[in-house]
């Protein structure tokens, strides 16, 4: 993989900070012969290759405003990904976005933070082995998150998330069209 990634920021208001950062991603695969079914788990396949070459273009936009409170910051989150190495066969299923809105902050021991968001992206999107390892699609899906932080600890935070995601493309098969609900607790230690 060959990659770049360049970043701006700026703060047009002492409570306001705006970032755009947009990458590029381009992924040489040449077999799957080692490769497993997380690997390639929803992606579309061309017998023992992937039938889309992954040349990923990324764009990461975010607001935060200090909000009423310091431990109350508010931030909105966006982020595209466009599949620049698309198969033309597939071509309608090359994009993925995702919109979060953040309501506080899990940085200080005691700390809150809020999160809904919604997530949406093409079956050769994004590659499968590196994405959205917390449900069982991993790409062709539309996804509602809500999910809370605490900072219980001083270096300990716990995060308990709630997905609520169904596939974007129907098939025909009846449990094609089911919402599936999933719930993950877990706890990351700073060290």
């Amino acid at each position: 993989m060959v990659g770049a990634q360049m970043e701006l920021g700026f703060e047009p208001a002492p409570d306001v900070q705006l970032r755009l950062a947009a990458s590029y991603y381009d992924y040489e695969i040449n077999s799957l012969l080692d490769a497993d079914a997380g690997d390639t788990r929803s992606n579309y396949l061309d017998g023992d290759s992937f039938l889309s070459d992954f040349n990923l273009l990324n764009i990461l936009a975010t607001a935060r405003f200090s909000g009423p409170h310091p431990r109350w910051p508010i931030s909105i989150v966006g982020d595209y990904v466009k599949n620049l190495g698309i198969d033309q066969t597939v071509k309608d299923e090359d994009t993925g976005y995702s919109v979060d809105l953040f309501v506080g902050r899990a940085s200080n021991q005691g700390d809150v933070r809020f999160r809904y968001g919604f997530s949406e992206a093409g079956t050769d999107a994004v590659l499968a082995a590196f994405s959205h390892d917390n449900t069982t699609i991993a790409t062709n899906y539309q996804q509602h998150a809500v999910s809370t932080g605490f900072r219980g600890l001083k270096d300990t935070t716990f995060d308990l998330t709630w997905y609520f995601y169904r596939k974007k493309q129907l098939g025909t098969m009846a449990h094609d069209r089911d919402w599936v609900s999933r719930l993950r607790l877990s706890a990351s230690v700073r060290f």
